[in-house]
Formats: structure tokens, sequence, C-alpha cells
């Protein structure tokens, strides 16, 4: 696995990579379309940041405080500010998927291997700025940092561990249920390391992973401490998502299931098998390397199948298991083929693939704009005070980013009635009652049927479009 071929590559060639899938975001600077649903409220929250609107008190979320400091330090200049901050993330992610492959490939491999694991982000991205798109540099440079085991003669820096510990802080400050990558390569090494009768070093690889993760959660439990949010983030980020993984066992199968329809992913599942029972890799170094990946492979699959749900951005966190089976299989062909026609149709493969799917994003963000959204968002702005907050139900926070008015509620979208958590509809309704908002808005495929009496009897219609309705209060 780790021979090297006289091939070379321009590595540099990389640096487009990231633009190009930036480019498939609702947030660069030409995009006309608007951001999807999670975006909105990302952007809603780190928008009302800056007004001294808190999250998880003042606005609910059950997402990591990473998450919204970084929409709130985009949002500081608009769109554009959070979509260099995610492009930032994705050139330093590709950097380091790079500089890993280069461990154990040639410079053709590694730069195919990478193209490789990031078109696969083309079917996962979602418009970005999720927590997926964040931790990208936190998974590709932990497993740069942890694959260095493998080429150290079974040993890790302490400066390797305590860069490890902190890029998984920050992803247990993004979604917990990412860490797959930590669990299968830490549990591997820590077990090979005592194997080998390396006990201290073994140990002290505990002790500097530990450091690492509070060295980067500790900041934001000390910021949320001192805003006095910690109860509020517990309930939020802890509890309610504790109840959000609460599914059927069949929930969960189902949820890896739809995983295996993206080809990449049953294909590496099929490479580590194939590696795992080829011979001549049980008494070598490779060995070691296999069982980590399979590991960060399973548990990833089970940690991104935890709510039952398989939306594809959840999908990104296998990212770091892809790159080496495919720069593997890759340099495996580039050793027993003739070189100069295979690459050149590798190449050809990629580009086309990679086109259309940046083709098709392109087109939809530039030239489709939603007509109606943007009308219904205008006669909310002509007919509120800057200061007036309404209450729009559905899922997407945009309508009050694009009409510049703060939510009425501690709920800025309606996304609990699709989960079914009674005490969470009721407090919604309730919450309703108590604020009273003089204008509600709601989009035409969202009027929960909890709602439609109270509505009726309170409220008028005084606008609809094919996107939504205002009604204000009778």
């Amino acid at each position: 696995m780790i021979s090297k071929s006289k091939f070379n590559f321009y590595p540099a060639l990389l640096g487009i990579m990231p633009l190009l899938i930036s480019l498939c975001s609702p947030l660069h600077p030409f995009a006309k379309n608007t951001p999807a649903e999670d975006s909105s409220v990302f952007l809603l929250i780190g928008k009302s940041m800056s007004q001294s609107i808190m999250p998880y008190r003042d606005l609910f979320d059950h997402k990591g405080p990473l998450l919204y400091v970084i929409n709130w330090l985009g949002m500081l200049i608009g769109f554009t500010g959070v979509w260099l901050i995610e492009l930032a993330c994705i050139f330093i992610a590709v950097l380091f998927c790079y500089k890993t492959a280069r461990r154990f490939f040639d410079k053709a491999s590694s730069f195919l291997g990478t193209v490789a694991t990031f078109i696969a982000l083309f079917s996962w991205f979602e418009g970005g700025n999720l927590t997926e798109s964040y931790a990208l540099p936190l998974f590709f440079g932990a497993l740069y940092c942890l694959t260095g085991y493998f080429v150290q003669n079974f040993e890790l820096k302490h400066k390797q561990i305590l860069i490890s510990g902190l890029c998984m802080g920050g992803v247990l400050m993004l979604r917990p249920n990412m860490i797959g990558l930590w669990i299968g390569f830490c549990a591997v090494i820590f077990i090979h390391s005592l194997i080998i009768r390396k006990f201290k070093l073994a140990f002290s690889y505990i002790l500097f992973f530990i450091v690492g993760i509070l060295a980067s959660v500790l900041p934001f439990i000390i910021w949320l401490g001192a805003k006095g949010l910690l109860n509020d983030f517990y309930r939020c980020y802890i509890q309610f998502n504790f109840e959000y993984v609460h599914v059927p066992l069949m929930a969960v199968i189902e949820s890896m299931r739809n995983g295996l329809k993206y080809p990449i992913v049953p294909i590496v599942a099929a490479i580590l098998i194939a590696l795992l029972f080829k011979k001549d890799n049980r008494k070598n170094h490779d060995f070691v390397l296999i069982l980590s990946m399979i590991a960060a492979f399973c548990a990833t699959a089970l940690l991104t199948s935890l709510s039952g749900f398989s939306f594809p951005h959840y999908y990104m966190a296998y990212l770091p298991c892809l790159l080496l089976p495919v720069a593997w299989m890759i340099q495996k062909v580039i050793n027993h083929v003739k070189i100069k026609p295979i690459i050149i149709w590798i190449i050809i493969c990629l580009v086309l693939n990679g086109s259309l799917s940046i083709g098709k994003g392109m087109i939809e963000l530039t030239l489709k704009t939603d007509a109606d959204r943007n009308v219904l968002a205008s006669f909310i702005k002509e007919n509120t005070a800057q200061d007036e907050p309404i209450l729009y139900i559905g899922l997407n926070c945009y309508i009050y980013l694009q009409s510049d008015r703060a939510p009425a509620g501690y709920y800025p979208y309606y996304a609990p009635e699709s989960m079914n958590y009674p005490a969470v509809i009721d407090s919604y309704i309730d919450e309703i009652a108590l604020k009273n908002p003089r204008l509600i808005a709601y989009g035409n495929k969202w009027l929960p049927e909890k709602f439609r009496d109270y509505i009726n009897d309170n409220y008028t219609v005084v606008f609809e479009n094919r996107y939504g309705r205002i009604l204000t209060k009778s």
C-alpha cells in the first residue's frame, strides 16, 4: 500500500476545488437564490447575536455554539462573510486531505484521491453553511495528525495528539455525532500501543488528547456561563439531542442503508474489506492502518444514523474515511496499466462529473429566484415597523432575514411539529398567544393542524401568493 510511483501532478491545481465547491452555496456574492432551511436558521441566529439575542435562551436551536459563533462573525459582513469562512474551511480541508494522502501515496494518486473525495462532497453539500462543512478542516486536520502514527514507527508526537484533541473538541461544539473518525483511530492506536508495550506513551496520549479537547470546549463553556446560557445550552444541546436520537433500531438501520445509495460509500466499504483479508497486509504496518480506517468507517456509519434521518449532509462525515481507500485503489490502477491513457480518462470523468454538478448548482443559484418569496418579504417589510417582531410558521427563517424583522417568539421555525415533541409544540402555541404578534406568515405547505382554530379565530388573511399567506390580527 505504501509504494510510490514517479508520476507527478501539480497539487496547486487543488486550490481550484474549494472555490468550485463554494460556488454551489447560495451565499456566494453572485447568487440570487435563497439559503436552505437549516442554513437560514443559523444565519438568523448569527445576525441576532449582534443584537444581544442569544441562542438557546432567546432563540431555539439544537446545534453547537461554534456554529453560531461562525455565523455571527460572518454576518458582521453579511452572507458573503459566512461564505468566505466556509470557503476557507474547505480550502484547509483540501490541503490536509492531500497532505495526508502524500504520506502513503505518490503525487498522482494523492491528487486524484483528493479530487475524488471532494467530488463526493457535491452530492452532500446541500448549499453549505452546515455543521459538517465547518467540521471538514477539523476532520482532515485530525486525520493528518493521527496517520502520523503509521509513518513514525508507531508513535505520535504529543503535539499531534494535542491537535487531534483540539479538532475533536471543535467538532463536539458543532455536533457530537460526527466523531467517528476519532473513535476509530484513537481506539486502534491506543490498543496497538498497549500490544507493542508502549504503555507510557499510550497513557500520555490519553492525557494530551483530553487536554486538547478541553482547550477547545472550555472557552465555549466559559462564554456560555458568562452569558448565563449554561442551563439553556444543556436543555437544547444535550437534553434535546438525546431525545432527537431516541428512535427505533429499524430507523437507525434504514438510515445506514440509505447511505449505501451513494456509490462511493459501498465502494470504499468493499475496498476496506478486501484490504483487511489481503494476506500480505496482515504481516506489515499497513494492517493497523486498515483496522483504524475500518473502525472509523463503522463508527461514522453508526453515529450519522442515530437520529434515524437520512439527510444528505449527514454523510459528509464519511469524507475522511474515503480518502485513503480511494487513493490506494487509484494508485493500484496507475501501477498496473499504461499510465497516460488511464490518467487522461480519469481526469476527463472527474472533470465532467464535477462540471455537471457545479453547472447545475450555478444555474440554480445565479438564475433561479423565488419571486413569490421576495414579494411576501417585501409586503411584510412595508407593512410593519422595523422594531416590530413577526411570526413565520414554517421551516425556513429566510423571511426574517429578507424582511429585516425579528421573530416574535422563542421558536423561529416550526420543525418541532415534524418531530412530534408535544411539550415543545404546546410551548410554541402558548407563546403565540402570549406574544400576540400583529402579523403572522406561513408557507402554503405549513399550517399545522393545532394552529388552525387559533389562527382562524384571531387573524385575517390580508395577502396570499404561491409561496404563502400573511395574516393580521382581526
